[in-house]
């Protein structure tokens, strides 16, 4: 979803919910009561943890990771190369984790040691 989107969707959200609580109970002070506050910040919640799923999603594959996905992935062939381009890791790792019928080959066992 589009973050422009995601963050009118937001505004609508929390504008429903106002509506919502000055139209149950006939007030017009800005503030609200105590069920709709709360709503209001499970909504909100709820967007924190989307957009933590966000991060878990992006870091669980090679290509679309960025921080945690490729350092834990880099630990389990040997140590971090942090000095290396995001892109020139992805490609390491995709290489290292491949499975073919010709990765037991003599050379192909040199390369992936190599990389």
């Amino acid at each position: 979803m589009a973050k422009g989107r995601v963050e009118r969707e937001k505004r609508v959200i929390k504008l429903m919910i106002e509506l919502y609580c000055h139209k149950k109970h006939q007030h017009k002070s800005h503030g609200l009561c105590e069920e709709s506050q709360e709503l209001l910040t499970y909504a909100q919640e709820l967007d924190s943890l989307n957009n933590e799923l966000e991060i878990i999603q992006r870091e669980g594959f090679i290509k679309t990771a960025e921080d945690y996905g490729l350092s834990l992935r880099e630990k389990l062939i040997g140590s971090v190369k942090e000095s290396l381009t995001k892109e020139n890791r992805r490609e390491m790792l995709v290489k290292s984790f491949s499975v073919t019928e010709n990765d037991f080959t003599k050379e192909s066992i040199e390369e992936s040691l190599a990389s």
